[in-house]
C-alpha cells in the first residue's frame, strides 16, 4: 500500500527531524514546531481529534511538531498506528515514550514496561483475567449496570458522555474491591484516579496548587495510601475481585507481584 510504504520510509528518518544525508533514499520527516515553546499543544489539548485530522491531511501518517515542550513525532493513520502498536521489529518502546507523561503518576505501570520485562509482568497479571475470573467479572457487572441505569431518568437533562465515564468508573471501583463497602470514599477514590490520567496532558508540568500536575501527585498518593491499607486483607482473602486475584496472580516460574509499587518476587 502507497500510505504503508511511505510511512516505512519515514519511520527510518524519525530520528533525523532533518534533511537526509544526500547519498540517501530517505524522505526528511515532514512538519512545523508550531508557535514559540507552545508548539502546537495548545491546539491539541483544545481539539484532538481535529488537530490530528488537519495533520494527516497536511502532512500524511508521519510528522513532526513540538508538543509539551519537545519535538514530537506524530503516527496517525490505521498503517502507522497499527505497524506501531504490532511492533514486530522491536522498533519502538512504551516507557520513553509515554514515561514522559505517565511517569510522575503510574511509575513502572505495566504500559510503561517494554519487551521481556513487559512481557514477564503481563504473565503473572493474566492469570487475573482468564476465562473463569473474566465471567466472574462479568456476573457482577451486569447487576450493577442495571442499577447505574435505573438512576439515569432521575437526573432529568443527561450528559451521555460524563454518564457513561462516572458509571464505568463506578463498576471498575466495584469489581476491583468487590464486597468492599466503600460508600462515599469510592468517590474520593474516582478523582484521584481522574487526576492521575488527566495529569500528564497538563500544560504546566509543576505541582502549582489548582493545577492538574498537583492533582496528579495528590491523587497518587491518595491511591497509593488506599492500596497499602487493604493490601493484607486481600492478600490473605479468596475473594472474588480483581484486587485480590491480582494479589494471588503467579506465573508459571513462580513469581508474583510484590506490595511495592515497582517489583515482582
Amino acid at each position: 500500500m502507497p500510505g504503508c510504504d511511505r510511512f516505512r520510509e519515514a519511520r527510518m528518518s524519525i530520528q533525523m527531524l532533518a534533511p537526509a544525508p544526500a547519498d540517501s533514499e530517505l524522505r526528511p520527516v515532514p512538519g512545523d514546531p508550531g508557535l514559540p515553546l507552545l508548539g502546537k499543544t495548545l491546539q491539541v489539548l483544545k481539539d484532538p481529534l481535529g488537530a490530528s485530522r488537519q495533520r494527516y491531511d497536511q502532512y500524511g501518517p508521519v510528522s513532526w511538531a513540538n508538543l509539551f515542550g519537545k519535538p514530537t513525532v506524530v503516527l496517525l493513520g490505521p498503517d502507522a498506528v497499527g505497524t506501531v502498536l504490532a511492533n514486530r521489529d522491536r522498533a519502538f518502546a512504551n516507557g520513553p515514550g509515554w514515561g514522559r507523561f505517565l511517569d510522575n503518576f503510574f511509575y513502572r505501570g505495566i504500559m510503561l514496561l517494554d519487551f521481556e520485562e513487559h512481557l514477564h509482568h503481563r504473565r503473572i497479571m493474566q492469570q487475573a483475567f482468564t476465562h473463569e475470573r473474566l465471567a466472574t467479572y462479568l456476573r457482577d457487572i451486569n447487576p450493577a449496570v442495571a442499577v447505574g441505569l435505573r438512576q439515569w431518568p432521575a437526573r432529568g437533562e443527561l450528559k451521555f458522555y460524563p454518564a457513561v465515564k462516572r458509571l464505568t468508573l463506578d463498576l471498575a471501583t466495584d469489581i476491583f474491591m468487590g464486597e468492599e463497602n466503600l460508600g462515599a470514599r469510592a468517590e474520593h477514590i474516582n478523582r484521584a484516579f481522574i487526576g492521575c490520567v488527566q495529569a500528564g496532558t497538563s500544560l504546566v508540568r509543576f505541582p502549582v496548587p489548582g493545577g492538574r500536575w498537583r492533582r496528579g501527585l495528590v491523587g497518587r498518593k491518595v491511591l497509593e495510601d488506599f492500596l497499602k491499607e487493604y493490601l493484607p486483607k486481600k492478600r490473605a482473602g479468596d475473594g472474588s475481585d480483581l484486587f485480590t486475584a491480582l494479589c494471588h496472580s503467579e506465573s508459571e516460574d513462580g513469581h508474583r507481584f510484590s506490595d511495592a509499587t515497582s517489583s515482582t518476587t
